[in-house]
């Protein structure tokens, strides 16, 4: 039979046949099917022949020896209950080491083989007879049974069908023996895609099901499914995710193949002459299973000098563990170098940065401070209501998770997490980039000024200046990424005598996991790195079968920011808005941006601190001197050949296309504030390129590490003191353009070079005490904050809680400001005003008009208790003074610092007592009688009712809610939901004339499975770096070599020119 052979082998075995021989065709069949595709060609049994045909079944890669046949026809004919018998299974590479002697299943349905691997044929399985089944390679069996019991099992068209005929053979009162003087050569190489651990896991399970009681089988394909999913979160743990997704696939088979279980059973049913007890006694026992994984998995614990070859290895399984992230072996000096780069940069960064010792929070620039509340912060992250300004439903921010991881590893202190993290921010980079620096270099010299150069990086001295934490973060955990991704293909430095997984081109599915973990929040501080971050995956996991494992790099990662992404589809301005305020700068020319510079610098100006010198090209020359000295040790890479080049000229051309890339989205429009258009902050494209010009460098030094500058040309040494003194000088150049600023008085607005520092510390609430009580209160109350520019232009919003925060700021509705395509600037223009921002417009409009308007019905659909005017110029004063005649508001003083106004809004007349008698004049969600009349407050948060009671009343109530209106707002009484309507812009329902307990909440389809599929990939990054003893990570089953089968074989040239003629 011939089931696809493209190799020759055809025209040979014809040749080597009698000429009476036939060659069939089965193309793609499996071993059975060619079986029974082969019977069909022979002339059927006559019945009134007594003597049996036998069939001898031999695989293409079997040769049975001289006197097998006859050995087993010489058994089975002393032996007439025998219906089945094979051999010997020789290894024929080493023909005195057995394969099998007969097989054997287990009580979960595994194909069981008793010999040990490697082991010697000394007779010491000649004593045995009856065996449970014998392998399909050379197997004997009575043709009149064999097409009864309806052959092999269609269901198990590889591993698996030998044992399965053989115990229905038991089954139907027949015996299988083996027969030790027939020996049969066999080839140890299989097809994987029958007989590897996916087949063998599924025909395990399969079989075990087709066995068991009928009563059984529904309870026990549950107990399976569920066995599955915590055998997969083991073989997670133990570094083998494709074991995983192989044990939840035969957990789940009794669910995906019901009708071929059906057919199995019946034909069992059907054949059945002896009770399951007479198999059973063949079965294998639990502690013989046991026994035989203990030793296997003794065995491979061994040295390599003692066990067997280690096969061509994989991105999962064997040892791989956590220790993949490490370095290899360290160079003396190696982590002391770390240590006091790390030291350095935490003092100039303290120093810098004392006035934040203490403080409560960091605000100024972009950077607002976070909430304090942990739970709110996870609020924030999944919902899809943003409750900024009178709410709307948006995307959440991927950023949030960040906020929300910083308050739980802070044990409930966000905001005093986020205080650390930003004085820390220097000496974690410095921590990161000698880690990754370690990967491409031996040098602890290089090492320590990698570091420091990293951690005093211009990129991140404007991002904490400037208070981007968006930017901050990419350039502290790009490093570690660059690291794990490169561990994950088998790419870093490591000891080539001892490769570990991560090194010596040994990928690590470890290492991947990690990378997974860190390009999430990659994604999360940087959401546009999503699409270069699935480029990347991509990329790498088509290049090359060692990189395979990239694919699952950015899933997390895009997972955790899908709801932003999906938007991005119709809007992919919501990519090019940032975390943080948005703020207005003028990005550098490319020219800069390649010296490290992502904000334009001024070419002539003082430098900070050094106002003595005068001005001059100080700004340039500075630049020059930090760029200079690691760029010209990278370019190398483009001048020299040898080793270390195509790594270098790798990451330059990464490092360019980066760098190109952030400048050309810097010329886009992200949002307005304002009067002015907001563009992208390209700091995290700037780190990309520095990093890559960074480690380029490391790679040209380990090159050129061999070379002896004692041998060296003079000209090489002197090149190599000017590079490492023009080093040094950048690293005191960029500590001098740190502290100077902030310790200098008077200096610390100097913005020559664009590191002026605008973030200070900050008190804990932005609202002043009074309004932030209400808006903390049972009632949930918005405060309108209102301000004059310096052009007198009025600008207003309203703030909810103790003040806007940074996780209530949303991507998507700052870039719903502008309409039009970002890429587009003829069609960009400001969007028009929804409703509801037109109703706060017509309440700031009414109090600043100076005619004395009382807008309290505004304010009150507002839910606005109090209104704040900032003070700072003549304009604010001005309208204070119209504000304290406005009726309806009482002046309540000066905040806190003399720098704003307070007013309290005052109850409306004809109010119901109800409500004045609770302190507050309104609230985020009310009771409103047909004619508008205020009835009831009703306690919430942000719109949201766990549980309040409403008392009976007339008909035609509104229950309305100061949000604007959407669909997925929902509400109930006594259970009921109530019908949805709507007050101009606001969102209310209908309320009944009787009372009882109502609800309301805000809800969106996708939330339950987005959480669900990140939730899972997540757990299973996150187990996958679990580090875990090597016992645990040692698979206790046998290592086999697969060959490809039928289908993934090339056809040879001889062959495709037959196939095309």
């Amino acid at each position: 039979m011939d089931t696809g052979s493209t190799d020759g082998s055809r025209a040979l075995l014809v040749d080597a046949l009698p000429d009476d021989s036939v060659v069939l065709d089965a193309p793609g069949a499996s071993f059975g099917g060619a079986i029974t595709q082969a019977l069909d060609h022979l002339p059927s049994i006559d019945p009134g022949d007594q003597s049996a045909q036998w069939l001898w079944l031999l695989h293409d890669d079997s040769a049975p020896a001289a006197g097998a046949l006859e050995a087993l026809l010489d058994a089975v004919e002393k032996a007439p209950s025998v219906t089945m018998a094979g051999g010997k299974l020789m290894d024929a590479a080493h023909p005195d080491r057995l394969q099998d002697v007969g097989l054997s299943m287990t009580r979960a349905g595994r194909r069981f083989n008793r010999v040990s691997p490697d082991e010697v044929d000394q007779g010491q399985y000649d004593g045995a007879s009856d065996v449970l089944a014998v392998n399909s390679a050379g197997m004997l069996v009575r043709r009149d049974i064999f097409e009864k019991l309806g052959g092999f099992d269609p269901a198990l068209p590889g591993i698996g069908d030998d044992v399965d005929l053989g115990r229905r053979e038991w089954l139907a009162g027949h015996r299988v023996i083996m027969v030790p003087d027939a020996h049969v050569l066999h080839h140890g190489d299989e097809v994987e895609s029958v007989s590897g651990p996916r087949a063998e896991r599924r025909a395990a399970a399969y079989t075990r099901l087709k066995y068991a009681p009928a009563a059984l089988v529904p309870f026990l394909a549950v107990w399976m499914l569920l066995a599955g999913l915590g055998k997969a979160i083991g073989r997670l743990v133990a570094k083998d995710p494709s074991g995983a997704v192989i044990d939840l696939g035969a957990g789940a088979t009794g669910l995906l193949r019901p009708r071929q279980l059906a057919a199995g059973r019946r034909s069992v049913a059907k054949n059945r002459r002896v009770p399951s007890g007479v198999v059973k006694a063949l079965l294998v026992s639990p502690s013989a299973v046991r026994e035989r994984r203990r030793s296997l998995r003794e065995q491979r614990m061994l040295p390599q000098d003692t066990a067997a070859p280690a096969l061509n290895a994989e991105a999962s399984g064997g040892d791989d563990g956590f220790e993949a992230l490490e370095p290899g072996r360290r160079p003396p000096g190696s982590a002391s170098g770390g240590l006091i780069a790390v030291l350095l940069t935490a003092a100039l960064s303290l120093l810098g940065l004392h006035r934040f010792l203490g403080a409560a929070a960091a605000q100024g620039g972009s950077l607002i401070p976070q909430g304090t509340s942990v739970g709110m912060l996870w609020d924030r992250a999944i919902s899809g209501w943003q409750p900024l300004g009178t709410g709307a439903a948006a995307a959440p921010d991927p950023f949030d998770f960040l906020l929300w991881f910083s308050g739980v590893i802070s044990f409930g202190h966000p905001q005093q997490a986020g205080v650390a993290l930003y004085v820390l921010a220097m000496p974690l980079a410095a921590l990161t980039g000698w880690c990754a620096l370690g990967a491409l270099t031996r040098s602890a010299g290089f090492r320590f000024f990698g570091a420091l150069a990293w951690g005093l990086s211009p990129t991140l001295q404007i991002a904490l200046a400037q208070g981007r934490p968006g930017a901050a973060v990419v350039h502290v955990i790009l490093p570690l990424f660059v690291l794990a991704a490169m561990r994950a293909v088998g790419a870093a430095r490591g000891d080539s005598a001892d490769p570990r997984p991560g090194t010596g081109k040994l990928p690590s599915w470890s290492a991947a996991a990690a990378a997974s973990l860190l390009a999430a929040v990659l994604i999360c501080a940087e959401p546009v790195l999503a699409l270069p971050l699935l480029v990347f995956g991509i990329v790498g996991t088509v290049l090359s079968r060692r990189s395979r494992a990239l694919w699952w790099v950015p899933l997390p990662g895009l997972l955790l920011a899908l709801p932003l992404l999906v938007r991005a589809v119709s809007d992919p301005r919501v990519l090019l808005v940032q975390p943080g305020v948005a703020r207005a700068t003028e990005a550098a020319p490319l020219w800069q941006q390649l010296l490290g510079w992502p904000v334009a610098v001024e070419t002539n100006g003082a430098l900070p601190g050094f106002e003595l010198l005068g001005s001059g090209p100080w700004p340039v020359i500075l630049m020059l001197v930090v760029a200079v000295p690691l760029g010209l040790l990278a370019l190398l890479s483009l001048v020299r050949t040898g080793p270390g080049t195509t790594s270098s000229r790798v990451l330059v051309a990464v490092g360019l296309v980066a760098v190109t890339g952030g400048t050309a989205l810097a010329h886009l429009d992200a949002t307005v504030v304002g009067t002015q258009v907001v563009s992208p902050y390209s700091g995290s494209f700037v780190s990309v390129f520095g990093l890559s010009i960074l480690l380029a460098a490391a790679a040209q030094r380990e090159a050129l590490a061999g070379t002896s500058l004692v041998r060296a040309p003079a000209a090489a040494r002197a090149t190599a003191g000017v590079l490492s003194t023009l080093v040094a000088i950048s690293l005191v150049a960029l500590a001098t353009l740190w502290v100077a600023p902030r310790v200098v008085p008077g200096q610390s607005g100097q913005d020559s070079l664009a590191t002026a520092q605008l973030v200070n510390p900050a008190q804990v609430s932005p609202l002043p005490a009074t309004a932030a009580d209400r808006g903390l209160g049972q009632f949930a109350e918005r405060t309108l904050m209102i301000s004059v520019s310096r052009d007198g232009q009025l600008e207003a919003s309203l703030a909810s809680g103790d003040g806007v925060r940074l996780e209530d700021l949303s991507s998507q509705l700052a870039a719903q400001r502008l309409s039009g395509q970002p890429w587009d600037p003829a069609s960009t223009g400001r969007s028009e005003a929804s409703t509801a921002d037109q109703a706060i417009r017509h309440a700031v409009a009414s109090l600043a008009s100076g005619e004395q308007i009382d807008a309290r019905k505004e304010l009150s659909s507002l839910a606005v208790s109090y209104v704040v005017l900032r003070s700072g110029n003549t304009g604010a004063d001005v309208l204070a003074r119209e504000l304290d005649a406005v009726p309806g508001l009482s002046p309540v003083g000066r905040a806190s610092g003399d720098d704003a106004w307070i007013w309290r809004v005052n109850a409306q007349e004809g109010t119901a007592s109800e409500v004045t008698t609770t302190g507050s004049s309104t609230a985020r969600v009310r009771v409103e009688s047909a004619d508008g009349v205020l009835q009831r407050l009703i306690p919430s948060r942000e719109g949201q009712v766990k549980r309040a009671s409403v008392p009976s009343g007339a008909e035609g109530r509104l229950l309305v809610l100061a949000e604007s209106a959407n669909a997925g707002w929902h509400a109930s009484l006594n259970g009921q939901e109530l019908t949805s309507a709507s007050k101009e812009w606001a969102q209310a329902f209908e309320l009944p004339a009787g009372g009882g307990e109502v609800r309301v909440w805000y809800s969106q389809w996708w939330s339950a499975p987005w959480l669900i599929l990140t939730a899972l990939a997540l757990a299973i990054a996150l187990l996958s770096i679990i580090p875990v003893p090597r016992a645990w990570r040692a698979d206790a089953l046998t290592q086999r070599v697969y060959r490809p089968s039928v289908a993934q074989r090339k056809p040879s040239a001889a062959r495709a020119a037959q196939e095309e003629a």
